[in-house]
């Protein structure tokens, strides 16, 4: 197990506790402060009818690449990277590319249909898109009087 696949599940224990001890940390702030560091990256797209995940994978095979939905939850998640060097050579001068096992979570509000995901995926690129709920309007019924 590489130092990356160790410290991935501490990430997320991390935000989590900041999140329940800082609940409102995030609105505070504008900004998901302790979420620049997660993988994949993301651009999050809000249109008319949906919302799109973009997510950053390069150098993973599509193959290797799992979309779930659960109880509200989407979460992307892969790995098994091919390494191409000589390990006993190798002297890292900067190491920054990810080449562990990962997994990413995004809440789904009550207003996106988790039934409707639907991704693709071409040079890298992770698309997913979630269908927006059509809004439910309530008219009031009309009850005889007897």
């Amino acid at each position: 197990m590489s130092r990356d696949e160790f410290l991935a599940p501490f990430d997320v224990v991390f935000d989590k506790l900041i999140n329940n001890v800082f609940p409102s940390f995030n609105d505070d702030f504008g900004i998901r402060f302790f979420e620049n560091q997660a993988y994949p990256k993301v651009d999050v797209i809000d249109l008319d009818d949906r919302v799109e995940v973009h997510a950053e994978l390069p150098g993973i095979q599509k193959e290797n690449v799992k979309v779930e939905v659960l109880d509200g939850i989407l979460s992307i998640s892969g790995g098994e990277f091919k390494e191409t060097s000589d390990k006993s050579t190798e002297r890292f001068l900067r190491k920054e590319l990810k080449r562990s096992h990962f997994k990413r979570s995004f809440s789904l509000n009550e207003k996106l249909d988790e039934n409707s995901v639907d991704a693709s995926y071409d040079n890298g690129i992770l698309k997913i898109k979630i269908n927006k709920k059509e809004p439910v309007v309530k008219v009031a019924k009309s009850i005889d009087i007897k």
